[in-house]
């Protein structure tokens, strides 16, 4: 049975976590570039968690705004009913 090296385990990880690295890094260029609006909403906490400058101009509130606020103050009543089934 083969083994792995630490050596080698170590590179892996050292790899893995530049991956991830990059892949956040990506994420972060295109929301916050992206020309249409980005919002990350949490049903759970029913808290706004992240939105772009796009979302906020498109919806005329401030970060600080929309994060005291609700999904309803900003949602169709029926676009609701049919996320929560």
């Amino acid at each position: 049975i083969g083994g792995v090296s630490k050596e080698k385990v170590l590179e892996l990880n050292k790899k893995l976590i530049q991956t991830e690295k990059n892949t956040h890094d990506k994420f972060e260029i295109i929301f916050k570039d992206a020309n249409f609006g980005v919002l990350i909403f949490n049903w759970n906490s029913q808290k706004f968690e992240r939105m772009n400058s796009c979302f906020l101009n498109m919806i005329g509130y401030t970060y600080n705004e929309l994060s005291q606020i609700g999904i309803e103050a900003i949602s169709d009543p029926n676009d609701l009913a049919m996320e929560r089934k």
